[in-house]
């Protein structure tokens, strides 16, 4: 059990001396008036003042001041409770302070995470919008309410200047990364029963948020997709065929100069047959050809998932290497890894 400490104390915030009150020395003599600031305290800090004190400090200690040398020092001035007499609140609202810029640091931590991420998915959705395919998979969210579960869409005809979209009501977890293989499975079964529209593609960059502030603030805008009057944000994009699926899984682990990252293939059993670096120079050390197995959700690496394990990294730089792929059919796919630490995203390319 913590004991409690507290009480009360004083401590000296001025002397005078003979001199300093108009008094002959021999009134005095060696010795000096003490003002001392009482104040309650909460483990020897001083939390309150509760008044002063007026002493007489000889050699061998203090003293009773008689009461006509207390008023002649108080004639000399009013004497001010010093602003340490409540350490305990000045503590409290440095703690409070420090609490809020901590939080304001992690708040702009965040906000630099989330900014820099939106850049490269919207970098990457611009792409995209130049090189559309049937193969094509888009995520919608509502424009004005950022916080509403969004949805699937697929583009399903592409002629000239539009685009056929199918809206996909998948009832899966929308930002759940392992729905990846799941979609298309949802778009084979389900296609012919999908509300359809089509969209001009010069308007597909009006569903592009590119200033982030407007996203995180929800000022509506978008695009009509669907011809209900509500419009929709793209949120990102993804090629999904019947091909493999890589995704990072945010797990893995770091030391030593050793990196490990964890994946899982959503999608067709394939063969990894090259790492190739981009950034950095990671020493890759799995033995290849790695056969990469289908998951069908959510697995620690070894059980469906997979680990890649290197050595030669410094901890807080960028990494960035593509994955050559090869399915049992003899197709090639790549997909671009690129991160630090365990924070990465992949691509196809």
């Amino acid at each position: 059990m913590i004991k409690v400490v507290f009480g009360w104390y004083s401590f000296k915030i001025k002397s005078f001396t003979a001199k300093d009150l108009d008094l002959d020395d021999e009134v005095l003599g060696a010795s000096t008036i003490e003002v001392r600031q009482k104040c309650f305290h909460l483990f020897w800090i001083p939390f309150f003042g509760i008044g002063k004190k007026y002493v007489l400090r000889k050699e061998d200690g203090l003293y009773e001041l008689p009461e006509q040398f207390v008023d002649l020092v108080k004639s000399k001035g009013r004497i001010r409770t010093p602003f340490y007499t409540f350490s305990v609140f000045l503590l409290v609202l440095l703690a409070a302070a420090y609490m809020t810029l901590e939080e304001q640091w992690r708040n702009y931590g965040y906000y630099s995470y989330a900014y820099e991420q939106h850049e490269i998915e919207t970098a990457n959705n611009l792409e995209m919008v130049k090189n559309l395919d049937t193969t094509l998979y888009i995520k919608l969210t509502d424009s004005k309410y950022q916080d509403v579960s969004g949805f699937f869409a697929k583009i399903e005809k592409i002629e000239k200047d539009r685009i056929l979209v199918l809206m996909m009501n998948t009832g899966l977890a929308y930002t759940s990364e392992s729905n990846s293989g799941l979609i298309r499975e949802h778009y084979l079964k389900y296609r012919t029963q999908m509300d359809s529209n089509w969209v001009n593609i010069a308007d597909l960059g009006k569903a592009i948020c590119r200033d982030y502030d407007s996203l995180t603030m929800k000022i509506a805008f978008g695009l009509d997709f669907f011809g209900t009057g509500k419009k929709y944000i793209i949120e990102s994009m993804e090629r999904i065929d019947d091909g493999p699926i890589i995704k990072s899984d945010g797990c893995g682990s770091m030391g030593g100069g050793g990196i490990s990252i964890s994946f899982n293939n959503y999608g067709a059993e394939c063969t990894l047959i090259k790492i190739e670096n981009v950034i950095g120079s990671i020493q890759w050390t799995n033995t290849l050809p790695k056969t990469l197995e289908h998951d069908g959700g959510y697995s620690y690496a070894g059980s469906g998932g997979f680990s890649l394990n290197g050595e030669g990294y410094n901890w807080g730089t960028e990494y960035s290497f593509i994955l050559h792929l090869k399915d049992e059919q003899n197709r090639m796919f790549e997909y671009q890894v690129t991160g630090y630490d365990m924070s990465n995203s992949s691509e196809r390319l």
